[in-house]
């Protein structure tokens, strides 16, 4: 099973696709559905279901989400693929792992040190 952070672990808002990848998405959706209702083949279910909302929703684009926000979550990932492989007990784990610091002292910066401190206690090379 691949590793998740969960929703709660997920700093900010809902990623959207920009307002020009969105008309382009709508258009392009609908193109599709009219293009397999015209043809000869069979179809189970409602094509309409495949056609994108025309409304945007709100959240944020994907471009203009901060380094450090994308750099935390990608080390959260990678934290939790890491302890999936290589567990501290030795068995690998099924469930997805959410990797939390729970400690009253200050969190330590997400950075590549602190993601090679991790990769080196994982593999017992402290």
């Amino acid at each position: 099973m691949e590793p998740r952070l969960v929703a709660d672990d997920a700093p900010g808002a809902r990623l959207v696709l920009p307002e020009d990848m969105h008309a382009w998405a709508v258009e392009r959706g609908n193109r599709m559905a009219d293009e397999l209702a015209a043809a000869p083949w069979h179809v189970v279910g409602d094509l309409d279901d495949l056609r994108p909302d025309p409304v945007r929703a709100d959240g944020v684009d994907p471009d203009a989400v901060p380094d450090d926000e994308t750099l935390d979550v990608a080390l959260r990932f990678i934290a939790a693929r890491l302890l999936e492989q290589h567990p501290p007990g030795g068995a690998a784990s099924e469930a997805p792992v959410a990797v939390r610091e729970e400690s009253s002292a200050p969190a330590e910066p997400s950075s590549s040190t602190a993601l090679r401190r991790v990769v080196r206690r994982l593999i017992g090379r402290r």
